[in-house]
C-alpha cells in the first residue's frame, strides 16, 4: 500500500500513485529504472554503489524542485507524473541500500 497522495492532489480526486495510474507510466522513465537496477546488480564494491546513488540522489533532488514547481504553478497534471518519478527513485534509493547490505558495504550516510 503506498502513501495517500498529498493535498494538493487530493482536492482534484487524482491519485498518481494507485495501481490504475500506473498503467499510465511514461515509458522513457521505466527504461531509466530498468538500466539503473541492471547497473545496481552489476555493481561491485562501494565506489560503484556510492555513484549510482549520488546520481539518484541528483534525479531526487531535481525532480523535488520540479514538484515544488508544479505545485507553485497549480499543474496537477505535472505534479502527479512527478510523484510517480520520485516513487520509482525512492524504490532505487532502497535497492541501492539492500545490495550494499548484500555485499556488507557501509554506505555514507547522506545516500
Amino acid at each position: 500500500m503506498h502513501a495517500p497522495p498529498p493535498p494538493q492532489l487530493q482536492m482534484s480526486g487524482q491519485d498518481p500513485l494507485s495501481e490504475a495510474a500506473s498503467t499510465g507510466v511514461d515509458p522513457a522513465l521505466l527504461m531509466q529504472i530498468m538500466e539503473v537496477r541492471e547497473e545496481i546488480s552489476l555493481a561491485r564494491g562501494r565506489e560503484a554503489l556510492v555513484n549510482i546513488g549520488e546520481s539518484n540522489n541528483t534525479h531526487l533532488q531535481r525532480s523535488l524542485d520540479e514538484l515544488a514547481a508544479a505545485f507553485a504553478g497549480d499543474d496537477k497534471d505535472t505534479a502527479a507524473s512527478i510523484l510517480v518519478r520520485l516513487q520509482y527513485l525512492r524504490k532505487i534509493a532502497e535497492e541501492i541500500h539492500a545490495e550494499a547490505e548484500r555485499q556488507a558495504v557501509a554506505l555514507p550516510e547522506h545516500l
